[in-house]
C-alpha cells in the first residue's frame, strides 16, 4: 500500500465531532459508541465495486448518521465509531419554525436536528432483533474512547489491517474468509497481545462470530426446507440463494452434506413425533375405561317425587346393562337407567315408589 494510501485511511477518522455538548445528562447519550461485525452479508456484486465494502460485512444505510465515519458500512471485524451527527434539513421545508433548528457551524448557518450515538445504537441493536441476529455488538469497552484509540486497538487485534483494507481478490494477504479461520486468529492474538483493551475487544467479536454462525446455520436451515420442496404447480423450484452459497463457505459446510442431513434430522422428527403419538394413544387407551367408570358414577342428593332424600348414588359400571325393574303409571315397563340395587333388584333413580 502507497503512502497516499495509507494516510488516507489512518485520517478516515478524525477526533472533530459535530457536538461538544456539556450538558451531563447528555453525557451517556453523546459518548463515542462502537459497533462490531464478524460476519458478510454483502453479495459479491457489492464488495467489488465499492472500496469500503471490499472486506465484507454489512450495510445499515446513511439513515444512521452517527455512522458518518463509513457511511452506514459495518466493515467486517472493523472497530466502527458512531459519533454525535447532525441530521440536516432544508430550512425552505420548516418555515416560521426553522429558528428552532438554526444551527451555527464553521460552514456557516445550517438547520438540522441532533443525533447522538446513545439513541441511534439502540435503534440498531433492537432492530436486528426483530430481522434476526446476525451477531452485530456493541463492543462496550470503546464508550467513550478518542477515536485514536479505535485506529490503535484495531492494529493490535489485526497487523495486518491497512492491507486487508486495500486487498483484493488475488491479493496474498486477506482478512480470513471462514468463520473458525477469524476465530483463530483472535484466540491467537488473545494469547500474545497483553492489552486489557484489545481483549475485550476481542471477546466481543468472538460472540459476534458465534451468534453470526447459528444465524447463518438457521438461515440455511430455512432454504434447505425450500430446495427440498417438490416444485411448483409451473415447475419451478427453489434454488440457494447467492448469500446461502457464501454462507456455505463462511461456515465450511458441504451443500450435499448439509441437505443429506437435514433429510435425515427430519426423518428422525418426525418418527419422533410418531413414536410420541403411540405413546399418547396407548395412553389413552389405559385411561378410557377409567373415565368411563367416573362418567357413570353419579355422586349427589337427589329428591323423589315423593320428597324424600336419596343420599349420594354410586353407580357401578356393571349398572350400565341393566335396566330398571319397576313400572311407570300407566303399567307399562319404566328401562329408566339403573342407579341403584335392592336385594338384588334394580332400580332407577325414582324407583322402588314408597308404598
Amino acid at each position: 500500500m502507497d503512502n497516499a494510501t495509507a494516510t488516507a485511511y489512518n485520517n478516515d477518522f478524525s477526533d472533530n465531532t459535530v457536538i461538544d455538548t456539556t450538558n451531563r445528562a447528555l453525557v451517556d447519550r453523546n459518548m463515542t459508541r462502537c459497533l462490531v461485525f464478524a460476519g458478510n452479508v454483502l453479495l459479491p456484486q457489492f464488495t467489488r465495486h465499492y472500496e469500503k465494502m471490499t472486506m465484507g460485512g454489512e450495510h445499515l444505510g446513511q439513515d444512521f448518521k452517527t455512522l458518518r465515519h463509513t457511511k452506514g458500512v459495518l466493515r467486517r471485524a472493523q472497530l466502527v465509531p458512531m459519533v454525535p451527527a447532525y441530521d440536516w434539513i432544508n430550512p425552505d421545508i420548516l418555515g416560521d419554525k426553522k429558528d428552532d433548528f438554526r444551527l451555527e457551524t464553521p460552514e456557516g448557518t445550517k438547520y438540522g436536528v441532533p443525533c447522538l450515538p446513545g439513541d441511534e445504537i439502540e435503534g440498531i441493536l433492537q432492530n436486528q432483533q426483530g430481522a434476526g441476529d446476525k451477531g452485530i455488538r456493541e463492543a462496550e469497552a470503546m464508550r467513550g474512547k478518542p477515536l485514536s484509540e479505535f485506529s490503535r486497538v484495531q492494529r493490535v487485534i489485526f497487523p495486518k489491517w491497512d492491507l486487508y483494507v486495500t486487498a483484493r481478490e488475488t491479493d496474498k494477504e486477506q482478512m480470513p474468509v471462514t468463520v473458525s479461520a477469524l476465530e483463530n486468529h483472535l484466540n491467537e492474538r488473545r494469547a500474545v497481545i497483553g492489552d486489557s483493551l484489545a481483549d475485550s475487544v476481542i471477546e466481543t467479536l468472538l460472540e459476534s462470530c458465534d451468534q453470526y454462525r447459528r444465524w447463518g446455520t438457521a438461515y440455511l436451515d430455512a432454504m434447505a426446507r425450500l430446495v427440498k420442496a417438490a416444485p411448483t404447480p409451473g415447475g419451478n423450484v427453489y434454488q440457494w440463494s447467492p448469500l446461502a452459497v457464501m454462507l456455505f463457505e463462511q461456515l465450511e459446510l458441504n451443500r450435499e452434506e448439509f441437505l443429506m442431513r437435514k433429510s435425515t434430522e427430519d426423518r428422525q422428527s418426525d418418527a419422533a413425533t410418531s413414536r410420541e403419538l403411540d405413546e399418547m394413544r396407548s395412553l389413552m387407551n389405559q385411561f378410557l375405561p377409567a373415565i368411563g367408570k367416573l362418567a357413570q358414577m353419579e355422586v349427589a342428593r337427589s329428591t323423589r317425587p315423593d320428597g324424600q332424600l336419596i343420599e349420594k348414588l354410586e353407580v357401578p359400571v356393571d349398572y350400565a346393562l341393566q335396566t330398571c325393574a319397576d313400572s311407570n303409571a300407566r303399567g307399562e315397563a319404566c328401562k329408566a337407567k339403573v342407579v341403584k340395587e335392592i336385594d338384588g333388584v334394580f332400580y332407577c333413580l325414582n324407583h322402588p315408589r314408597a308404598e
